[in-house]
């Protein structure tokens, strides 16, 4: 829990860990985060049976794909890129891949209102199956949170709100949130 007193307004803005976030993945997002666990259900809700499976139907050609690993010791995160999980674990007992995220060609033309998927837009495309991939590895560790502005002298709320991924409220959306008057003393 972080706390900012301020006592020119008199009041404390508290942040505490969101312990009922939304999952990320009920979101309106643009890949299809598809995984296969013994232990746990992952990702978005799907049919395929098994990665063989999946790149029968989806490839290089038909769609932007991206691998997803998996680390489980403690807690789980997840990463598009394995290189932070092969430092803690070069071994690999404990991560491993566990599916892809993947957009298709058809909906990248659809979502961005084109006819060829250039370069460049490509790399945008992977850019946000990046980042939704990071948001919904907050989710896994819990790191979402929320605030609350109370008045010291009464301990009213004055405002709170929840579901900010990432804890600093300079980076995570929270400082849009909180009412005016009260911002200058959250940014000291």
């Amino acid at each position: 829990m972080t706390q900012v007193l301020d006592n020119t307004n008199d009041v404390n803005f508290a942040i505490f860990p969101d312990d009922t976030p939304e999952n990320p993945r009920d979101w309106d997002n643009l890949g299809t985060m598809i995984c296969w666990h013994r232990r746990y259900t992952l990702g978005d809700k799907h049919h395929c049976p098994d990665p063989q499976t999946f790149k029968q139907f989806y490839h290089e050609g038909s769609a932007i794909i991206l691998p997803l690993f998996l680390f489980d010791h403690s807690g789980l995160s997840m990463s598009t890129d394995s290189s932070q999980f092969r430092m803690c674990d070069s071994a690999g007992w404990d991560w491993g891949q566990v599916g892809y995220i993947y957009v298709t060609l058809e909906k990248v033309r659809q979502e961005y209102k084109v006819k060829n998927v250039t370069r460049k837009i490509r790399e945008q495309v992977l850019k946000v199956l990046r980042s939704e991939v990071a948001t919904y590895d907050q989710y896994l560790r819990g790191d979402v949170f929320g605030f609350v502005l109370t008045e010291l002298s009464t301990g009213d709320v004055i405002d709170s709100c929840w579901g900010f991924y990432g804890s600093d409220p300079k980076t995570n959306g929270m400082l849009d949130y909180i009412p005016e008057e009260y911002r200058q003393a959250i940014l000291v």
